[in-house]
């Protein structure tokens, strides 16, 4: 597997903030990615386009960002204009977003969402699952902040036709994008001011993608048809989103999951589609159009809902030539729109440590900030795909957990922190 160290930077102007998305790829065998290996961050279809979509259709996946790897490894790729990148989104102001590199043995695929805000009168990218819910449009520094920890990524090693499928395509998007010469990760080099080093890629051809840099379905110099097709519904599929630890005496928790509550949930990548080649990398912002209540209860509990999952092709062809399963080069099973619903599951109480006083005559205490548990299974795909998908829902206005004590003072205890900020919490 090859590791990718990914932070979504964020720096203000006067009238914008500047992002970047940055990082560190290594090799399946430890060493690092070729220098002048492109990297390039694509804007791929919206909730919004993916809720209406039938099988069948296809979209256009837009490079909109690109930079190269440098002598050691490391990458940096600027997005210059934010504000611009409005018409990629969602109603809500949510974007897909897929960091993809290939070296010679490789495929990098990353999966990430952000929503554009304003942040004390610039325009930056968060987060959605930070917000307070999915129609928020302004957002704190300390939000952005949090958009820009780094994220690990695994690259797949994968037969060599697919890589250089893979590389093709984002060698020749990286070409009709700008490259930012004043960044020293995306110097080419050596380290040592000599010639670039080959990446060791076939001459990519051209393709075809609606997008900055002219690089379009109706350009001249495109010899190559290249979208994403909707392959197959797999209907709606159960995500953890919450849960609720009420185990001592004359304890109660409850959870709703509201309209406008968003989650975080893994996104899979295959390059054969079939099932058990799937591993995860990264994960998309799926927010909620309906509301369930999950009651209130003594006991340890995890709260899900239901979102259909949708597997997409990426594909590429030559002009005058026809679509067929070879066209494929990547496959992705993602969340596609909200199905609603619920259920309530048993589920065994974590150790909890952080502790506080919990007073009674029916005290109830209620988290609306944003950590939250991320469940390394919570969305259940594994049927379909082979692997299920992670799952991550912050506690905000719209995905309220609450406790309530009828009885004699209790303790509150987190899992990770003191109830207020804590992961999960329980009831003593």
């Amino acid at each position: 597997m090859s590791v990718i160290a990914v932070p979504a930077v964020a720096s203000a102007t006067d009238t914008t903030v500047t992002s970047s998305i940055t990082g560190q790829i290594e090799g399946s065998d430890g060493s690092a990615f070729a220098a002048g290996t492109p990297v390039v961050v694509w804007s791929t279809p919206s909730q919004d386009v993916l809720a209406a979509a039938k099988v069948g259709d296809s979209f256009v996946n837009t490079p909109i960002a690109t930079g190269v790897v440098g002598s050691s490894g490391s990458f940096s790729v600027p997005i210059s204009d934010v504000s611009s990148l409005s018409k990629y989104a969602s109603k809500d102001g949510v974007l897909n977003l897929e960091v993809r590199a290939a070296d010679d043995t490789d495929v990098a695929p990353f999966a990430l969402s952000r929503k554009i805000v304003t942040v004390e009168g610039t325009t930056a990218l968060v987060d959605p699952s930070d917000l307070s819910n999915s129609n928020a449009t302004t957002a704190t520094t300390a939000q952005v902040a949090a958009a820009n920890k780094p994220a690990t990524i695994a690259a797949t090693k994968v037969p060599k036709s697919a890589v250089k499928k893979s590389a093709r395509v984002i060698a020749v998007a990286s070409d009709e994008l700008p490259v930012d010469p004043q960044d020293p990760s995306q110097d080419p080099t050596d380290g040592t001011g000599g010639e670039p080093l080959d990446p060791s890629q076939e001459t990519p051809e051209p393709t075809s993608s609606t997008g900055p840099g002219g690089l379009g379905p109706n350009s001249p110099s495109s010899t190559q048809v290249c979208g994403t097709d909707y392959l197959q519904d797999f209907g709606s599929k159960k995500v953890i989103v919450g849960s609720s630890y009420a185990v001592a005496g004359n304890t109660t928790g409850s959870f709703t999951y509201s309209s406008g509550a968003s989650s975080t949930i893994g996104v899979g990548f295959s390059y054969s589609g079939s099932k058990g080649s799937y591993s995860q990398s990264g994960t998309t912002s799926a927010s909620s159009n309906a509301s369930v209540g999950f009651g209130t209860r003594t006991g340890g509990y995890s709260y899900a809902t239901y979102f259909k999952f949708g597997k997409y092709g990426d594909y590429c062809y030559p002009v005058g030539g026809k679509k067929n399963i070879d066209s494929y080069y990547a496959f992705k099973v993602r969340p596609s729109s909200y199905a609603g619903g619920g259920t309530v599951n048993n589920s065994t109480t974590p150790s909890a440590t952080k502790c506080t006083d919990f007073g009674g005559g029916g005290l109830t205490i209620s988290r609306s900030s944003n950590s939250a548990n991320t469940w390394s299974s919570g969305a259940s795909l594994d049927a379909a795909i082979g692997i299920n998908l992670s799952s991550k829902t912050g506690y905000t206005s719209t995905a309220k957990l609450s406790y309530k004590n009828n009885g004699s003072t209790k303790k509150i205890c987190g899992t990770n922190d003191y109830f207020a900020n804590s992961q999960r919490s329980v009831t003593k």
